[in-house]
């Protein structure tokens, strides 16, 4: 129950490089990854050439030691970005591509994550929200990220 609780406070984050025009595009560079629910990054821990889930994560949860190995973290992981038309409710994928690696962290910790670039043709840039503001031009557009991470 203890591992349950803590996976569901398991949160994704994003970071979207400043919006910038390149070419008569926008673009914009991404990276995705996961936080534990107290804020800290949710990492993998390398010992003995294996990989295991954050211990924090797993710290009092009894049998975690032996079900808490990775055996193979990009097995299952997948991240998309999609755009979604509010006026038109119409969903479209821009261009650019995610790729999942580990970003290692130091102490023989590292953290799944989705980096990539989004790019928006001209006719399709125009009221695209990147965050918590809209622009007022054309229609309003949401950019989301699906993603999949460890099964």
């Amino acid at each position: 129950m203890a591992l349950a609780e803590r996976a569901s406070e398991v949160k994704a984050r994003n970071e979207i490089g400043g919006p910038r025009e390149e070419d008569g595009r926008l673009v914009a560079d991404v990276t995705l990854n996961l936080l534990r629910g107290d804020g800290e990054p949710l990492v993998l821990v390398e010992r003995d050439e294996t990989l295991y889930l954050n211990p924090e994560l797993l710290d009092g949860v009894p049998g975690a030691e032996e079900s808490g190995q990775v055996r193979d973290p990009f097995r299952l992981a997948h991240a998309e970005l999609v755009v979604k038309d509010q006026d038109r409710e119409d969903w479209w994928y821009p261009e650019g591509d995610l790729e999942i690696r580990l970003r290692p962290l130091g102490d023989g910790r590292s953290q799944l994550v989705a980096v990539g670039r989004l790019s928006l043709a001209p006719e399709r840039r125009a009221g695209v929200r990147w965050s918590a503001g809209f622009t007022t031009c054309g229609h309003t557009s949401d950019c989301w990220a699906w993603t999949g991470w460890c099964g």
